[in-house]
Protein backbone atom coordinates (compact mmCIF):
# COMPACT_ATOMS: atom_id res chain seq x y z
CA UNK A 1 0.00 0.00 0.00
CA UNK A 2 0.87 3.55 -0.44
CA UNK A 3 0.51 5.73 2.03
CA UNK A 4 -1.06 9.42 1.59
CA UNK A 5 1.29 12.20 2.18
CA UNK A 6 -1.16 14.50 4.18
CA UNK A 7 0.80 17.45 3.78
CA UNK A 8 0.09 18.20 0.38
CA UNK A 9 -2.95 16.34 -0.23
CA UNK A 10 -4.67 20.14 -0.27
CA UNK A 11 -2.29 21.11 -3.40
CA UNK A 12 -2.71 17.46 -5.16
CA UNK A 13 -6.86 18.41 -4.41
CA UNK A 14 -6.56 21.70 -6.63
CA UNK A 15 -9.60 22.53 -8.52
CA UNK A 16 -11.24 19.75 -6.73
CA UNK A 17 -9.43 16.40 -7.70
CA UNK A 18 -6.37 14.53 -6.75
CA UNK A 19 -4.06 15.21 -9.31
CA UNK A 20 -0.57 13.42 -11.10
CA UNK A 21 -0.06 11.21 -8.29
CA UNK A 22 1.60 8.08 -10.24
CA UNK A 23 3.65 8.18 -13.77
CA UNK A 24 3.19 5.35 -15.88
CA UNK A 25 5.90 4.73 -18.66
CA UNK A 26 6.13 2.26 -21.62
CA UNK A 27 9.25 0.91 -21.84
CA UNK A 28 11.40 -0.65 -25.39
CA UNK A 29 11.15 -3.94 -24.08
CA UNK A 30 6.85 -3.33 -23.71
CA UNK A 31 6.61 -3.85 -20.38
CA UNK A 32 5.33 -0.16 -18.22
CA UNK A 33 6.62 1.29 -15.00
CA UNK A 34 4.65 2.48 -12.46
CA UNK A 35 5.84 4.78 -10.28
CA UNK A 36 3.96 6.13 -6.86
CA UNK A 37 5.33 7.67 -4.20
CA UNK A 38 7.99 5.35 -2.45
CA UNK A 39 6.49 2.34 -5.08
CA UNK A 40 8.15 0.87 -7.83
CA UNK A 41 6.06 -1.58 -10.57
CA UNK A 42 6.64 -2.72 -13.65
CA UNK A 43 3.87 -4.11 -15.22
CA UNK A 44 4.18 -6.77 -18.12
CA UNK A 45 1.09 -6.75 -19.96
CA UNK A 46 1.48 -9.40 -22.03
CA UNK A 47 1.79 -11.83 -19.30
CA UNK A 48 -0.54 -10.09 -17.29
CA UNK A 49 1.96 -9.86 -14.49
CA UNK A 50 3.15 -6.89 -11.85
CA UNK A 51 6.36 -7.06 -10.38
CA UNK A 52 7.53 -4.73 -7.82
CA UNK A 53 11.42 -3.18 -8.01
CA UNK A 54 13.19 -1.15 -5.63
CA UNK A 55 12.13 2.21 -5.70
CA UNK A 56 13.69 5.51 -6.19
CA UNK A 57 15.94 7.20 -4.13
CA UNK A 58 13.33 9.75 -3.02
CA UNK A 59 9.93 8.62 -2.67
CA UNK A 60 7.67 12.08 -5.11
CA UNK A 61 4.46 11.91 -5.96
CA UNK A 62 2.83 14.65 -9.14
CA UNK A 63 6.55 13.97 -10.63
CA UNK A 64 7.48 13.59 -13.93
CA UNK A 65 8.29 10.35 -16.09
CA UNK A 66 9.69 10.69 -19.64
CA UNK A 67 11.46 7.51 -21.87
CA UNK A 68 14.54 9.00 -22.94
CA UNK A 69 16.43 8.33 -26.48
CA UNK A 70 18.31 5.73 -25.42
CA UNK A 71 15.71 3.93 -23.20
CA UNK A 72 16.47 5.41 -19.56
CA UNK A 73 13.24 6.56 -18.00
CA UNK A 74 14.03 10.36 -16.23
CA UNK A 75 11.88 10.83 -12.99
CA UNK A 76 11.60 14.61 -12.42
CA UNK A 77 10.23 16.79 -9.53
CA UNK A 78 7.33 16.01 -7.64
CA UNK A 79 6.66 16.10 -4.19
CA UNK A 80 7.84 14.49 -0.79
CA UNK A 81 5.52 14.66 2.42
CA UNK A 82 6.79 18.44 2.64
CA UNK A 83 7.60 20.53 -0.69
CA UNK A 84 7.91 19.97 -4.28
CA UNK A 85 12.00 18.76 -5.46
CA UNK A 86 14.50 19.69 -7.15
CA UNK A 87 15.61 16.16 -7.34
CA UNK A 88 15.79 13.55 -10.56
CA UNK A 89 16.34 10.18 -11.14
CA UNK A 90 17.36 7.88 -13.93
CA UNK A 91 15.93 4.15 -14.53
CA UNK A 92 18.50 2.26 -16.20
CA UNK A 93 17.36 1.08 -19.66
CA UNK A 94 17.52 -2.87 -18.20
CA UNK A 95 15.34 -1.23 -15.40
CA UNK A 96 17.91 -3.08 -13.36
CA UNK A 97 17.80 0.16 -10.51
CA UNK A 98 17.61 4.36 -10.29
CA UNK A 99 20.52 6.53 -10.48
CA UNK A 100 20.82 10.63 -9.80
CA UNK A 101 21.27 12.90 -12.00
CA UNK A 102 21.57 16.70 -12.42
CA UNK A 103 19.12 18.30 -10.17
CA UNK A 104 15.94 20.65 -11.44
CA UNK A 105 17.03 24.68 -12.22
CA UNK A 106 13.78 25.07 -9.95
CA UNK A 107 11.94 22.05 -7.51
CA UNK A 108 8.76 21.94 -8.91
CA UNK A 109 5.75 19.71 -8.96
CA UNK A 110 2.41 19.09 -11.23
CA UNK A 111 4.93 19.99 -14.48
CA UNK A 112 4.69 18.69 -17.85
CA UNK A 113 7.72 17.41 -19.56
CA UNK A 114 7.66 16.54 -22.94
CA UNK A 115 10.28 14.74 -24.62
CA UNK A 116 11.22 16.74 -27.99
CA UNK A 117 11.48 15.44 -31.35
CA UNK A 118 15.26 15.15 -31.93
CA UNK A 119 15.14 12.81 -28.64
CA UNK A 120 18.08 14.42 -27.17
CA UNK A 121 16.18 16.99 -24.97
CA UNK A 122 13.37 17.51 -22.68
CA UNK A 123 11.30 20.35 -21.73
CA UNK A 124 9.70 20.70 -18.35
CA UNK A 125 7.25 23.32 -17.96
CA UNK A 126 5.09 25.08 -15.46
CA UNK A 127 4.18 23.44 -12.31
CA UNK A 128 4.04 24.61 -8.47
CA UNK A 129 6.98 25.54 -6.54
CA UNK A 130 5.31 25.76 -3.35
CA UNK A 131 2.39 24.25 -1.31
CA UNK A 132 0.68 27.48 -0.05
CA UNK A 133 -2.28 28.21 -2.43
CA UNK A 134 -1.52 32.04 -2.82
CA UNK A 135 1.77 30.98 -4.17
CA UNK A 136 1.23 31.53 -7.93
CA UNK A 137 2.53 29.04 -10.29
CA UNK A 138 5.47 28.82 -12.59
CA UNK A 139 6.12 30.19 -15.93
CA UNK A 140 9.28 29.28 -16.00
CA UNK A 141 10.86 26.55 -17.80
CA UNK A 142 13.86 24.21 -18.37
CA UNK A 143 15.43 21.33 -20.78
CA UNK A 144 17.49 18.54 -19.52
CA UNK A 145 20.51 16.98 -21.47
CA UNK A 146 20.69 13.11 -21.26
CA UNK A 147 24.70 13.56 -22.81
CA UNK A 148 25.54 15.50 -20.15
CA UNK A 149 22.95 14.93 -17.29
CA UNK A 150 21.82 18.71 -16.94
CA UNK A 151 18.50 20.75 -16.57
CA UNK A 152 19.41 24.16 -17.47
CA UNK A 153 16.76 27.25 -18.24
CA UNK A 154 14.71 28.05 -21.25
CA UNK A 155 12.06 30.54 -22.44
CA UNK A 156 8.97 30.99 -19.86
CA UNK A 157 5.45 30.93 -20.67
CA UNK A 158 3.01 34.15 -20.81
CA UNK A 159 1.63 33.13 -17.86
CA UNK A 160 2.52 30.89 -14.98
CA UNK A 161 0.17 27.57 -14.96
CA UNK A 162 -0.25 24.33 -13.60
CA UNK A 163 -3.13 21.61 -14.34
CA UNK A 164 -2.13 21.98 -18.19
CA UNK A 165 -1.54 19.77 -20.68
CA UNK A 166 1.62 20.12 -23.06
CA UNK A 167 1.53 18.50 -26.74
CA UNK A 168 4.21 17.56 -29.37
CA UNK A 169 2.93 19.08 -32.40
CA UNK A 170 3.80 17.12 -35.57
CA UNK A 171 6.75 20.04 -36.06
CA UNK A 172 8.41 19.61 -32.88
CA UNK A 173 6.78 21.95 -30.81
CA UNK A 174 4.90 22.13 -28.01
CA UNK A 175 1.71 23.43 -27.58
CA UNK A 176 0.55 24.17 -23.81
CA UNK A 177 -3.33 24.35 -23.43
CA UNK A 178 -5.11 25.69 -20.51
CA UNK A 179 -4.46 25.20 -16.98
CA UNK A 180 -4.84 27.37 -13.89
CA UNK A 181 -3.20 29.98 -13.13
CA UNK A 182 -3.42 30.21 -9.13
CA UNK A 183 -7.32 31.13 -8.91
CA UNK A 184 -8.62 31.16 -12.57
CA UNK A 185 -8.50 29.13 -15.31
CA UNK A 186 -6.55 30.07 -18.58
CA UNK A 187 -7.54 30.56 -22.03
CA UNK A 188 -4.26 31.30 -23.50
CA UNK A 189 -2.30 28.92 -25.74
CA UNK A 190 1.29 29.15 -25.77
CA UNK A 191 3.75 26.96 -28.46
CA UNK A 192 7.44 26.24 -27.56
CA UNK A 193 9.56 26.21 -30.43
CA UNK A 194 12.65 24.28 -29.46
CA UNK A 195 15.11 26.26 -32.29
CA UNK A 196 14.79 29.27 -30.20
CA UNK A 197 13.88 28.04 -26.91
CA UNK A 198 11.18 30.30 -26.65
CA UNK A 199 6.91 30.38 -25.77
CA UNK A 200 4.58 32.44 -27.27
CA UNK A 201 1.27 32.79 -27.60
CA UNK A 202 -0.80 31.54 -30.74
CA UNK A 203 -4.38 31.66 -29.52
CA UNK A 204 -7.02 31.30 -27.36
CA UNK A 205 -9.84 28.99 -25.70
CA UNK A 206 -13.21 30.46 -25.70
CA UNK A 207 -12.89 30.05 -22.10
CA UNK A 208 -10.15 28.90 -19.86
CA UNK A 209 -10.25 25.53 -18.52
CA UNK A 210 -8.09 22.88 -16.42
CA UNK A 211 -7.68 18.95 -15.43
CA UNK A 212 -8.27 18.42 -19.09
CA UNK A 213 -6.89 16.33 -21.75
CA UNK A 214 -5.05 17.24 -25.36
CA UNK A 215 -4.71 14.47 -27.71
CA UNK A 216 -2.91 15.00 -31.25
CA UNK A 217 -5.23 13.50 -33.76
CA UNK A 218 -3.99 12.01 -37.05
CA UNK A 219 -5.04 15.44 -39.02
CA UNK A 220 -2.45 16.79 -36.90
CA UNK A 221 -4.97 18.80 -34.65
CA UNK A 222 -5.45 18.84 -30.72
CA UNK A 223 -8.97 17.55 -29.33
CA UNK A 224 -9.14 19.30 -25.97
CA UNK A 225 -11.35 17.04 -24.02
CA UNK A 226 -13.70 18.04 -20.72
CA UNK A 227 -11.99 19.29 -17.78
CA UNK A 228 -13.11 22.32 -15.72
CA UNK A 229 -14.67 25.87 -15.91
CA UNK A 230 -15.61 28.49 -13.58
CA UNK A 231 -18.95 29.26 -13.03
CA UNK A 232 -20.26 31.86 -11.92
CA UNK A 233 -18.77 35.50 -10.55
CA UNK A 234 -15.79 35.25 -9.21
CA UNK A 235 -15.40 37.19 -6.07
CA UNK A 236 -12.75 39.49 -4.66
CA UNK A 237 -10.23 37.30 -1.75
CA UNK A 238 -12.75 34.25 -2.78
CA UNK A 239 -11.93 30.67 -4.53
CA UNK A 240 -14.38 30.40 -7.36
CA UNK A 241 -16.60 27.04 -8.32
CA UNK A 242 -15.84 25.34 -10.74
CA UNK A 243 -17.41 22.26 -12.28
CA UNK A 244 -16.62 19.29 -15.19
CA UNK A 245 -17.95 19.83 -18.93
CA UNK A 246 -18.49 18.18 -21.09
CA UNK A 247 -17.34 20.20 -24.17
CA UNK A 248 -14.22 19.31 -26.74
CA UNK A 249 -12.52 21.55 -28.36
CA UNK A 250 -10.21 21.34 -31.97
CA UNK A 251 -6.73 23.37 -31.59
CA UNK A 252 -4.67 23.61 -34.94
CA UNK A 253 -0.54 23.80 -33.29
CA UNK A 254 -0.12 26.06 -36.21
CA UNK A 255 -1.92 29.10 -36.23
CA UNK A 256 -4.09 28.58 -33.38
CA UNK A 257 -6.99 28.55 -34.38
CA UNK A 258 -9.61 26.77 -31.89
CA UNK A 259 -13.37 25.59 -33.27
CA UNK A 260 -15.59 23.72 -31.65
CA UNK A 261 -15.71 19.67 -31.21
CA UNK A 262 -18.82 17.71 -30.42
CA UNK A 263 -19.82 17.18 -27.04
CA UNK A 264 -18.98 13.86 -24.92
CA UNK A 265 -21.60 11.86 -23.79
CA UNK A 266 -20.39 12.52 -19.94
CA UNK A 267 -18.82 15.81 -18.66
CA UNK A 268 -15.72 14.92 -16.60
CA UNK A 269 -12.75 15.86 -15.58
CA UNK A 270 -9.43 14.57 -14.71
CA UNK A 271 -10.05 11.52 -17.18
CA UNK A 272 -7.69 9.98 -19.34
CA UNK A 273 -7.20 10.35 -23.08
CA UNK A 274 -5.36 8.02 -25.33
CA UNK A 275 -5.42 8.26 -29.50
CA UNK A 276 -6.05 4.23 -30.61
CA UNK A 277 -3.83 2.94 -33.36
CA UNK A 278 -6.73 3.46 -35.78
CA UNK A 279 -6.68 7.04 -34.78
CA UNK A 280 -9.72 7.13 -32.67
CA UNK A 281 -9.34 8.21 -29.05
CA UNK A 282 -10.31 6.58 -25.86
CA UNK A 283 -11.38 8.59 -23.37
CA UNK A 284 -11.85 7.30 -19.66
CA UNK A 285 -13.31 7.99 -16.10
CA UNK A 286 -12.63 11.24 -14.04
CA UNK A 287 -15.10 12.68 -12.17
CA UNK A 288 -18.95 14.14 -13.54
CA UNK A 289 -20.12 17.44 -12.83
CA UNK A 290 -21.80 16.35 -9.78
CA UNK A 291 -18.18 15.56 -8.35
CA UNK A 292 -18.45 11.49 -8.27
CA UNK A 293 -15.84 9.15 -9.73
CA UNK A 294 -17.19 7.61 -12.89
CA UNK A 295 -16.36 4.28 -14.91
CA UNK A 296 -18.02 5.57 -17.88
CA UNK A 297 -15.77 5.41 -21.25
CA UNK A 298 -16.54 6.65 -24.75
CA UNK A 299 -14.86 6.96 -28.31
CA UNK A 300 -13.91 10.10 -30.18
CA UNK A 301 -13.96 8.90 -33.99
CA UNK A 302 -11.69 12.21 -35.75
CA UNK A 303 -13.17 10.55 -39.28
CA UNK A 304 -17.54 11.16 -38.10
CA UNK A 305 -16.57 13.52 -35.81
CA UNK A 306 -18.55 12.01 -32.96
CA UNK A 307 -18.40 10.07 -29.59
CA UNK A 308 -19.44 6.59 -29.03
CA UNK A 309 -20.27 4.95 -25.75
CA UNK A 310 -17.66 1.95 -24.88
CA UNK A 311 -17.12 -0.66 -22.15
CA UNK A 312 -16.75 0.46 -18.27
CA UNK A 313 -13.78 0.69 -16.11
CA UNK A 314 -13.53 -2.28 -13.60
CA UNK A 315 -13.19 0.49 -10.83
CA UNK A 316 -13.84 4.16 -11.16
CA UNK A 317 -9.91 6.26 -11.62
CA UNK A 318 -9.08 9.98 -11.31
CA UNK A 319 -6.60 11.18 -13.08
CA UNK A 320 -5.46 8.15 -13.93
CA UNK A 321 -2.22 7.18 -16.73
CA UNK A 322 -2.67 5.54 -19.45
CA UNK A 323 -0.83 4.04 -22.74
CA UNK A 324 -0.89 2.66 -26.46
CA UNK A 325 0.51 -0.89 -26.04
CA UNK A 326 2.52 -1.99 -29.01
CA UNK A 327 -0.52 -4.64 -29.47
CA UNK A 328 -3.28 -1.66 -29.98
CA UNK A 329 -4.40 -2.35 -26.56
CA UNK A 330 -4.68 0.60 -23.98
CA UNK A 331 -2.72 0.13 -20.59
CA UNK A 332 -4.51 2.18 -17.39
CA UNK A 333 -2.88 2.84 -13.91
CA UNK A 334 -4.41 4.67 -11.68
CA UNK A 335 -4.46 4.89 -7.49
CA UNK A 336 -7.65 3.82 -6.08
CA UNK A 337 -8.84 3.55 -2.19
CA UNK A 338 -6.37 0.92 -0.21
CA UNK A 339 -7.48 -0.55 3.12
CA UNK A 340 -7.78 2.30 5.02
CA UNK A 341 -8.80 5.90 4.89
CA UNK A 342 -4.86 7.41 4.23
CA UNK A 343 -3.91 4.64 2.01
CA UNK A 344 -3.47 4.03 -1.86
CA UNK A 345 -3.36 1.27 -3.88
CA UNK A 346 -2.25 0.89 -7.42
CA UNK A 347 -5.07 0.02 -10.02
CA UNK A 348 -4.25 -1.66 -13.06
CA UNK A 349 -6.84 -2.72 -16.18
CA UNK A 350 -6.45 -2.66 -19.65
CA UNK A 351 -8.62 -1.85 -22.66
CA UNK A 352 -9.24 -3.84 -25.48
CA UNK A 353 -10.72 -1.76 -28.59
CA UNK A 354 -11.37 -5.22 -30.19
CA UNK A 355 -14.18 -6.22 -27.71
CA UNK A 356 -14.72 -2.82 -25.92
CA UNK A 357 -13.89 -4.04 -22.90
CA UNK A 358 -11.73 -3.34 -19.95
CA UNK A 359 -10.00 -6.25 -17.46
CA UNK A 360 -8.76 -5.81 -14.75
CA UNK A 361 -4.80 -6.88 -13.67
CA UNK A 362 -4.00 -8.25 -10.65
CA UNK A 363 -1.50 -6.78 -8.31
Amino acid sequence: MLRRPAAILAVLLLAGVLAGCQTLTLLPDGRALVIAGARAELIDPVAGTRTVIPAPAVARIAHSATLLADGRVLLAGGADENAPLGSAELLAADASGFSATGDLVEPRSLHTATLLADGSVLLVAGGLVSQEQEVPPLASAERYDPASGTFSATGSLAEGRVLHTATLAPDGSVVVIGGSGGRLFLAPIERYDPASGTFSVIGELPRGRAVHTATLLPDGRILVAGGLEIVGKVKKGEDPDNIAIATTLLVDPVTGTVTEGPKMSTARAGHVAVALADGRVLIAGGVNADTEEIRSAEIYDPATGTFSETGRLTAPRTTASAQLLPDGRILVVGLIQGETEDEMAIGVEIYDPASGTFSAIGG
